[in-house]
């Protein structure tokens, strides 16, 4: 469990994933996020409760999907 402004968040959005990228520096560029591996693929939950602000197809991320969870913490999946 994360608490981000008060919100609570999930550590991790889903069962029996692997980790295969973190936080941190990645070619050269800082990595914003958190990368997870399952196969087979299984179900992302949203980290904490909220609303659906966005969905899209993204430049770099194919299909993303941003939660708001209030107090200024959003979360992006994609």
């Amino acid at each position: 469990m994360i608490v981000v402004n008060g919100v609570v968040l999930a550590a991790s959005p889903s069962n029996d994933v692997c980790l295969t990228s973190g936080f941190g520096p990645r070619y050269g560029r800082p990595h914003k996020g958190i990368d997870l591996y399952s196969n087979p693929p299984g179900l992302v939950y949203s980290a904490a409760p909220g609303v659906v602000r966005e969905v899209i197809v993204a430049r770099g991320f194919g299909n993303q999907v941003v939660i708001d969870h209030g107090r200024g913490v959003f979360t992006r999946y994609a």
